[in-house]
């Protein structure tokens, strides 16, 4: 979320998702699984001058929707390994106060590992 060309960086400080999952086991020990849900995302955004912070800040929040898979392998008893992408495309945010002139539209594309351990099983 960088446009130095025009003056401006952002980050995005925060975002949670909520998703419902459904999968396939193709064998006792892997699923494959599709999601999709909604998302918020939490945003700052100002003006920037050689890298540097020069004012303007601003701070907002915007909801979205998220869709993705993810294959879930079981290794031992207590051991799994994931891996998923997740796409999030989030409503615009009108970055001129009512005027139109500017507006921001943010595609989310995210990869995942991981490793699970399930304890007393």
């Amino acid at each position: 979320l960088a446009t130095e060309e025009d003056g401006f960086q952002g980050t995005n400080d925060w975002w949670i998702d909520a998703r419902l999952r459904a999968g396939y086991l193709t064998s006792q020990e892997t699923m494959l699984y599709g999601f999709a849900g909604l998302t918020r995302m939490h945003s700052t955004l100002g003006t920037v001058d050689d890298g540097e912070w020069t004012g303007g800040e601003t701070t907002f929040e915007r909801n979205g929707a998220t869709i993705g898979a993810g294959i879930e392998a079981q290794v031992t008893d207590n051991l799994l390994l994931r891996a998923e992408y997740a796409y999030s495309l989030f409503e615009e945010y009108d970055m001129s106060g009512g005027g139109g002139f500017m507006t921001l539209t943010q595609r989310q594309q995210t990869a995942t590992v991981g490793v699970i351990y399930r304890f007393n099983e």
